[in-house]
């Protein structure tokens, strides 16, 4: 029984993490790019049950308290939104509520200064899931057959052109803002600060970069769907 108990202990000191509670740690800093990789490649070697544990595992993090877990957490989603396997899409629509919290939760947060940031992107993503949800005719880059396009599609898109461009400012905004009187580390020495400050500046690049990428994509499938649209007579549809 003594072996057996230190075998015990011993299994749940050292198992390893779940993926996606390792890719969003409460540090300041940006998520690991591997955990990143590792957590897309699994969509794409074991379909709709990794893209649906994966939500699973990301609704258990303290995504409702904690901001670098948050922003961490909405990084992962828009990754495997853009670069997960198809079944992403509608794993990514049953967590629909799980965005909306997030977006509820900081938009009335005030005494972060990230709340904006986390409120208008767990926003967008959540716009992102029902446009995507709404409309399965068109993949995870907004490729879609011209002949199934309509002007409200035209519209939806731009709508959701302009929340990225939002949640782009905000983030923006975030690179440069200090730490404020509330973080952990607010009383600690400079050199602590000074770190934290550049990890909080690599979070945000973090989340800027699929941001950027969002926004190519809709700009590009916006343009190429008014010429479609132009081109069929359906402007007005």
């Amino acid at each position: 029984a003594g072996v057996a108990g230190r075998v015990r202990r011993a299994y749940r000191l050292y198992k390893p993490r779940p993926l996606e509670e390792r890719a969003t740690p409460a540090t300041e800093a940006a998520p690991k790019a591997k955990h990143i990789r590792q957590l897309v490649l699994h969509t794409w070697q074991h379909g709709a049950a990794a893209a649906h544990g994966t939500f699973w595992e990301l609704a258990k993090r303290p995504v409702l308290t904690s901001a670098p877990v948050a922003l961490k957490a909405l990084v992962v989603t828009h990754r495997l939104l853009q670069q997960g396997a198809p079944q992403v899409l509608p794993a990514a629509a049953q967590a629909l509520s799980l965005l909306q919290g997030v977006a509820d939760c900081w938009q009335a947060h005030t005494l972060d200064p990230r709340s904006k940031l986390l409120a208008r992107y767990a926003s967008l993503l959540a716009a992102k899931t029902s446009f995507h949800r709404d409309r399965p005719h068109f993949e995870n880059n907004y490729s879609v057959d011209s002949e199934r396009l309509c002007a409200a599609d035209l519209r939806a898109m731009l709508e959701l052109l302009r929340s990225c461009l939002a949640t782009l400012a905000a983030a923006f905004a975030n690179l440069e803002q200090p730490l404020g009187a509330l973080s952990p580390v607010a009383a600690a020495p400079p050199s602590a600060q000074r770190a934290a400050q550049q990890g909080r500046r690599d979070l945000a690049i973090a989340a800027l970069v699929p941001l950027l990428r969002e926004a190519d994509l809709l700009h590009n499938a916006a343009t190429y769907t008014v010429y479609a649209l132009g081109a069929a007579g359906r402007g007005g549809g």
